[in-house]
């Protein structure tokens, strides 16, 4: 809910630039030429193209899928967000600073109210005089925002500036996939594949959304009408080149063997599409070789994130043991395994902590 609240401030705050402008019509064509007036009707026009707006618009997009995914209960809204285990105490205490701090703030949005009331009164304005400012716009709730009654359509409303303003970055072209997967648009969902695979037709997650989409378009194409299935058919084999999804996967692994990044988009896919293939999906992407040219901490986190998360099945084990790569690849990264405890004081010395990686099997 306050997530959506920032970004939902965010977007008022440009559209208060557009209603601005109307107010400086008249200025500017009175002070100015008509080459700067046209110069900035352009600026308007094209105000959300700023990187601020892309970012909100993509966190409020990806809010409003989870929700869509996964509503907000009264049960959950009841229960304090207490972060990490905490102890009573503790949490006795957090709860009191988060009590003060709510009065603290409604006091402060009461006496916003009184002072702005009694300028209304001292300063009447006329309901005519043009300034569309002067109607209220209801405040932001963040309990009402978390409980959207059509959370798809609040996406899209941060979505169409994205494809109308920012058609050069590939995360519109993916965020416009993920809504419209939620939606069954497959047109749609093809067009941001082919808008996507025009600006980088090697992005790891678009790759996951190509095959996904051909793989589940082959096992529905049943339930579609013909002029769809024709359109379907004949664009997914100029995409995939004639192959099937797990031909088209396997060329991809193979181009991109020398990349984590690539191999945990492929790995993915190889599962997804064969839950048979499980062991040979966790070799490809619990595989710390040397050669990798992208193995990062953040990189390995994200990868233990997946695992964890059970996008390659149950694999205790392969956790277990990916860990214990990721511990010797960086000693000191406390995300795979908790900090040594310390001697007298003493730091582990890094030369004893040995940064190869563990021999592993080629994928072929």
């Amino acid at each position: 809910g306050e997530a959506l609240k920032k970004c939902h401030e965010i977007d008022r705050h440009f559209e208060e630039f557009q209603e601005d402008q109307f107010d400086f019509h008249a200025y500017c064509l009175r002070r100015g030429t008509l080459r700067t007036y046209c110069s900035m009707l352009n600026v308007e026009d094209t105000m959300r193209k700023h990187r601020f707006f892309a970012r909100a618009a993509q966190t409020a997009i990806q809010c409003y899928i989870h929700l869509h995914d996964h509503p907000v209960t009264d049960e959950e809204a009841a229960k304090p967000d207490t972060g990490p285990a905490m102890s009573e105490q503790e949490r006795k205490k957090m709860l009191s600073k988060q009590r003060k701090a709510a009065k603290k703030r409604q006091l402060e949005e009461q006496q916003k109210q009184q002072q702005q009331q009694q300028q209304e009164k001292k300063e009447p304005r006329d309901k005519d005089d043009g300034d569309r400012r002067s109607d209220q716009k209801a405040p932001l709730d963040p309990r009402q925002l978390a409980r959207p009654s059509d959370p798809l359509a609040q996406a899209s409303k941060f979505l169409s500036p994205l494809l109308a303003l920012q058609s050069e970055r590939i995360n519109s072209h993916l965020l416009a996939y993920n809504l419209f997967s939620k939606k069954g648009k497959v047109l749609l969902m093809l067009r941001a594949i082919k808008n996507g695979l025009r600006l980088d037709a090697n992005h790891p997650q678009l790759h996951c959304f190509l095959c996904d989409f051909a793989a589940d378009v082959k096992d529905k194409m049943a339930q579609f009408a013909a002029p769809v299935q024709k359109v379907l058919s004949t664009e997914l084999q100029a995409v995939l080149g004639g192959r099937d999804a797990q031909a088209y996967n396997e060329d991809f692994l193979k181009t991109h063997s020398k990349s984590l990044e690539h191999r945990r988009a492929g790995a993915w896919v190889m599962y997804k599409l064969n839950a048979g293939k499980q062991a040979d999906s966790l070799r490809t992407v619990t595989c710390l070789e040397d050669s990798l040219t992208d193995r990062s901490v953040k990189m390995c986190a994200d990868v233990l994130e997946d695992l964890e998360r059970g996008l390659y099945g149950q694999c205790s084990d392969a956790i277990a043991s990916y860990k214990d790569q990721c511990s010797k690849l960086f000693p000191r990264a406390t995300y795979f395994s908790p900090p040594a405890p310390e001697e007298n004081g003493e730091k582990p010395n890094d030369a004893e902590a040995s940064t190869g990686a563990t021999a592993c099997a080629t994928v072929t």
